[in-house]
């Protein structure tokens, strides 16, 4: 299999081009994008962010550019500048270090600052974007995990380190291999 490193050089130099920035670095921390510091003529501090390469990329891009601009005003997300159906351009946050997985807060302290945040995004107002309805999404996702657990199920006997597995987890050993 090829390394998709190529594709996403192409489309954040691509990205770069489009909005005539000079980039910097790729950022560490992204899952599913490709995220590069830049700066434009304006010299603003600023975040390239390239998702992942699939089909319905641009309505990825296009729905994360909607949710952005509506959550804009509530101080709890990044400031959003402009998107093509490849890229989204955003005003970079300082200083952008990870949560760390046991973080000094208390976590009553830590669940509360979820929900202030969670409650500044979830009464922000949509816009004209058609965002999936839940009910929708719930369907196409259960759809999905039950196909995802029928091919468990299916291939629950393959083995690593001649130990069963499923899903990636290895399973106790109920009789001897050999």
């Amino acid at each position: 299999m090829t390394s998709p490193q190529p594709e996403i050089d192409s489309r954040i130099a691509r990205a770069a081009r489009h909005w005539h920035l000079t980039l910097g670095d790729r950022l560490a921390g992204g899952t599913r994008s490709a995220v590069h510091a830049a700066t434009d003529d304006q010299g603003r501090d600023l975040v390239v962010k390239v998702p992942e390469a699939r089909a319905d990329q641009a309505a990825v891009v296009a729905a994360e550019a909607a949710a952005l601009r509506a959550w804009g005003r509530t101080g709890a997300a990044v400031t959003f500048v402009d998107a093509t159906a490849d890229a989204l351009l955003l005003i970079r946050s300082r200083p952008g270090t990870y949560a760390p997985w046991e973080p000094a807060l208390p976590l009553d302290e830590l669940v509360g600052l979820a929900a202030e945040l969670l409650g500044r995004l979830w009464s922000s107002e949509p816009g004209s974007y058609g965002f999936d309805r839940l009910a929708d999404r719930y369907r196409a996702d259960e759809r999905i995990a039950r196909e995802d657990a029928a091919y468990e199920r299916r291939h629950e006997t393959n083995l690593i380190a001649g130990r069963p597995v499923l899903s990636g987890c290895l399973l106790p050993v109920r009789r001897p291999f050999g």
